[in-house]
């Protein structure tokens, strides 16, 4: 394990040092042991640049293991500092670097199930020094041959970019805006076997990304550059064309105050990290099953009833743009200028945009929404009007031959126009 290192370390030009005064004869998990080394190794190789310096002390002190690892790397705040055993944790003066992720959260959890400690002492721009002290005890009956253990070294990897899902077969579209690439990647691997996962990096690169591919469902930070993830929040809750996705905040602040700000913004959700990803993927899967119950319930009673839209539970943003919807549905007919294009762009949205959203919200296509409004709007004619002929009435509907209106209003309440008009 250690030649493993030291080649890698010599390739990026770092020096890779071990101390230690004598071989010391205790109990240990292999593992453990691996996991712990490996974790902190790689942390002190991805933040030491060319020329920089790796030392490992391992030290016998009476009965105490004393362990160092000492690098000349970018070293981290006080705040870095004192949550650097967090999960996802990311430190707020370099988000990209200082994210970390799950390894030394491990570290601490593994060191201290053998009753030992682990500390942290670092300087931005000059290094870290983690340092570890575990008991000595010589209680077990198993042992092991005294030769090197046979470990295939994790090493530091360059980060790959972000990419978007192109799966065509799987039903939801998460959307992760996160600037810190581990917790990004963290979150997306453990999407992607149920959904299609696309990210952004900043607020203002994921508004745009949530315009143009309109998700199922946004995960999202806070602290981010430029764009914060609350000022997404409200804009996105502004636009019409989007402001029905559910929205996941994830972020490391944790005060009442800025809850209340998330939901306030318009989040659906507030986790704070470290998080648990089975209570991640519960929440994104409750708010989807809700948006679904909303589509179940409108496709079944497409209405403006407002006992149903209260029993259907829909936001104020909801039930009014799907008002205006109709609203245009109306006047366009009265025009005889509806076509779903013409509708879109006069609640100024892309066609896509319109579609998508109708969608989510009602579970039909725009042609089948629209058809529903036609055919209810054929009713209360039929119903009110009697002196209105089937023909006219085809024609307010938008329909350019009776024979059509027919076959639709047949196919849509299972009984004729005539049938209506006789009272059946």
């Amino acid at each position: 394990m250690r030649r493993s290192y030291n080649t890698y370390a010599r390739n990026k030009d770092i020096t890779l040092l071990m101390h230690h005064d004598e071989n010391v004869v205790m109990d240990f998990v292999p593992d453990y042991a691996h996991k712990v080394m490996e974790n902190l190794l790689s942390n002190a190789l991805k933040f030491t640049h060319a020329f920089g310096q790796i030392d490992v002390y391992v030290v016998r002190v009476d009965n105490i293991l004393h362990i160092d690892v000492n690098d000349t790397g970018d070293g981290m705040d006080k705040e870095t500092m004192d949550n650097v055993f967090k999960a996802f944790y990311q430190g707020p003066s370099d988000s990209q670097n200082m994210g970390t992720g799950v390894g030394l959260s491990l570290v601490k959890h593994i060191i201290e199930s053998v009753h030992g400690t682990i500390s942290v002492e670092s300087q931005v721009g000059k290094g870290t020094k983690f340092h570890m002290e575990i008991a000595i005890t010589n209680n077990c009956d198993v042992q092991l041959e005294e030769k090197d253990m046979e470990f295939d070294p994790v090493m530091p990897v360059e980060q790959k970019e972000l990419k978007d899902s192109d799966a065509k077969d799987i039903q939801y579209t998460a959307l992760v805006i996160e600037d810190n690439h581990d917790i990004a990647a963290f979150i997306g691997e453990q999407l992607a076997g149920d959904y299609s996962v696309a990210y952004a990096t900043n607020g203002k690169d994921g508004l745009q990304k949530t315009k143009d591919i309109v998700p199922d469902i946004i995960i999202t930070d806070i602290m981010m550059p430029g764009m914060n993830g609350l000022e997404l929040c409200r804009k996105i809750r502004s636009n019409k064309a989007i402001n029905h996705i559910p929205i996941i905040i994830v972020t490391a602040k944790v005060s009442e105050q800025e809850c209340i700000e998330g939901f306030e913004a318009g989040a659906d959700a507030y986790l704070t990290k470290p998080f648990s990803m089975d209570e991640l993927c519960t929440i994104i899967e409750q708010l989807i099953n809700r948006q679904n119950s909303l589509r179940n319930k409108f496709s079944e009673n497409t209405t403006s009833n407002k006992k149903k839209e209260k029993d259907m539970e829909l936001t104020d943003a909801e039930r009014r743009f799907l008002a205006k919807t109709v609203d245009y549905i109306y006047l366009l007919l009265d025009k005889q200028q509806l076509d779903v294009n013409t509708l879109a762009e006069k609640l100024c949205m892309s066609s896509r945009q319109f579609h998508l959203k109708i969608v989510t919200l009602t579970g039909n296509s725009p042609a089948t929404f629209i058809l529903k409004i036609k055919m209810k709007r054929a009713r209360y004619l039929l119903e009110t009007n009697p002196k209105l002929s089937a023909d006219e009435i085809a024609f307010r509907c938008g329909f350019e031959h009776t024979s059509s209106f027919y076959h639709a209003f047949r196919k849509t309440y299972g009984y004729t126009p005539k049938e209506i008009r006789r009272g059946v």
